[in-house]
């Protein structure tokens, strides 16, 4: 009786260590297809920001030869928002985009900077206080753009797959 007790805690065992086994190879495939997941989305979002960047530009250069100060002060925070956001997800997406990244952060911060001139002097034209960091913004766009074009030219890497288990 005791031999068959010892055998049959071993068949356990062995069936124990086998069902482990099997949970950490489903946790590994659960956790590689989070973030397979999770980089589409976010590449998603860069392409649909970059898309926007255009028209938020027509619009601050529309805005900027008015007198709106809140309407303008509205889309250059959209701007810098956007620069922001799109600079965060692009290490997450796309390989050696680094400077590309510290681009949209500085541009996305001389967009703060002129937005916070806005009030300044309620006397100087908006298009003259805006000026810089909307030719810093034309500048960044086609940088930005060619970004985008490769992202959306290049399919998205498989998910990885395990075989054998």
């Amino acid at each position: 009786m005791d031999w068959l007790a010892l055998a049959l805690g071993i068949v356990g065992f062995g069936i124990a260590i086998y069902q482990l086994c099997k949970s950490r190879s489903s946790l590994e495939i659960a956790r590689d297809s989070l973030v397979h997941t999770q980089r589409s989305l976010s590449r998603n979002q860069v392409i649909a920001d970059i898309g926007s960047f255009d028209g938020i530009l027509d619009r601050i250069d529309a805005l900027a030869k008015g007198t709106d100060r809140d309407a303008l002060d509205e889309q250059l925070k959209i701007f810098s928002i956007k620069a922001h956001e799109v600079s965060a997800l692009l290490s997450n997406v796309e390989e050696n985009t680094g400077e590309l990244e510290i681009v949209l952060v500085r541009v996305g911060d001389s967009v703060s900077l002129a937005r916070s001139k806005l009030y300044d002097d309620s006397d100087e034209k908006l298009s003259t206080l805006v000026s810089d960091s909307i030719s810093k913004v034309r500048v960044l766009i086609p940088q930005v753009k060619a970004v985008g074009k490769k992202l959306q030219s290049t399919p998205m890497a498989p998910l990885p797959t395990r075989k054998g288990k």
